[in-house]
């Protein structure tokens, strides 16, 4: 009974599809016209397979091309933004594109022969809407694609796969006299992460039929198997295989905070001190000290260095522009203009003709004066700033400062 069902089904889907376009018969003369997907298909940044996939598109799924197919791409709109799809896989909305259908002789009822997923669409890349009992009732109605049967569901029409559809309407709740077995998937051993969106391939190749995409941050249950620098996964009740490069280990828990650093006492800049990631002029800055600004120190030392605290976070500064003597005068950086930025330049790891140059200029530019002001443009201080107020982001102070 099964097996005339079937038949019914494959030569109902036969006859339809002697009238439907072919796959790949996209051309430039269909610009600007309206196009459907006749299976799931990846949408990329720029035209070709080397281009970074944005998106895919469901079979069925309709939008106008916004300029001439080229090279076998197709130019679409894709949630407002430029993207391109093979157009081996569009074909024309208009004059038959509409989806295959059967004859009427497969419309009528069927039962499940196993647990079965309703799905939007006729792949199992579309989203499940349920999953219906061993034994359930279904009616039929009539259209195909591929190896699935649109059905009634909940007031709406829906889509399951037929292979798990025997022919008879029978009872809802009863069970199937024959019942096919369930597909067999393998044990799952664990769980890993998605670091990107993944084709998952029937086969652990880039060639084979793509079931559905996974996206970019999901949880995939793997069974521990591997080949061709591909991991096997089930998803949604199916087995297939992920490229290994965009997976990554799932933390079971999250990432616990980072303890409070220990406070053993503080100590003050002598000048405008640089605070670093590391303990090295190489390393990234993470902030500034001020001349006379205070700052907790860890009592770890490395090399010159001084473990601090900053901004909550253990970072390092430059021990020679330490000291344990608060400033007798708040915020104000000791020595000439010169004997400062000598000491910054120091600081910071620079040649010594690094400063010759900076002598140079600022000699000509303000002549090292703090409150040096340019009446004309409104440059300000010993650098001439244009404007001056950006010297704020180094210290409140910044008009009468030298550091």
């Amino acid at each position: 009974m099964k097996a005339r069902f079937k038949r019914i089904l494959v030569g109902a889907g036969a006859l339809a599809l002697l009238s439907w376009p072919i796959a790949g018969g996209f051309n430039a003369a269909w610009a600007g016209e309206t196009i459907r997907a006749t299976t799931t298909v990846n949408v990329r940044s720029g035209p070709g397979t080397d281009r970074a996939i944005i998106g895919y598109v469901a079979w069925g799924w309709t939008a106008e091309s916004t300029g001439p197919a080229a090279d076998g791409w197709i130019p679409i709109s894709y949630q407002g933004k430029q993207g391109y799809v093979s157009a081996q896989y569009f074909t024309s909305a208009g004059g038959g594109a509409s989806a295959p259908t059967t004859s009427a002789g497969a419309a009528g009822s069927a039962r499940t022969t196993a647990a079965l997923n309703v799905r939007s669409g006729p792949s199992v890349g579309h989203s499940r809407l349920d999953t219906l009992a061993q034994g359930a009732q279904v009616v039929l109605t009539g259209a195909t694609s591929g190896d699935f049967a649109e059905i009634e569901w909940n007031g709406q029409r829906a889509w399951v796969s037929a292979s798990w559809l025997t022919e008879g309407a029978g009872q809802a709740a009863a069970a199937p006299a024959d019942p096919a077995p369930a597909p067999s998937l393998p044990a799952v051993t664990g769980q890993k992460r998605a670091t990107a969106a993944l084709n998952m391939r029937a086969e652990a190749d880039a060639v084979s039929r793509i079931i559905t995409v996974i996206p970019s941050g999901a949880t995939l249950d793997v069974t521990g198997a591997a080949a061709s620098g591909r991991i096997q996964v089930v998803r949604d009740g199916q087995a297939g295989w992920v490229a290994s490069e965009y997976v990554a280990e799932l933390a079971a828990e999250g990432p616990s905070a980072p303890a409070a650093p220990v406070v053993a006492g503080v100590l003050y800049a002598t000048t405008a001190v640089n605070v670093r990631t590391q303990a090295s002029v190489n390393s990234q800055i993470a902030g500034l000290l001020t001349a006379g600004q205070s700052v907790q120190i860890t009592g770890v030392t490395d090399n010159g260095w001084n473990e601090v605290v900053y901004g909550g976070a253990q970072r390092w500064v430059s021990s020679q522009y330490l000291t344990s003597s608060a400033p007798t005068q708040s915020g104000q950086a000791s020595g000439t203009p010169k004997e400062i930025a000598r000491a910054q330049v120091a600081e910071r790891g620079w040649p010594a003709d690094e400063y010759n140059c900076l002598v140079k200029l600022w000699d000509r530019e303000s002549g090292w004066r703090v409150n040096a002001s340019n009446p004309s443009s409104g440059a300000y201080g010993i650098p001439q700033a244009l404007p001056g107020s950006k010297m704020a982001s180094a210290g409140a102070d910044w008009q009468t400062n030298p550091a």
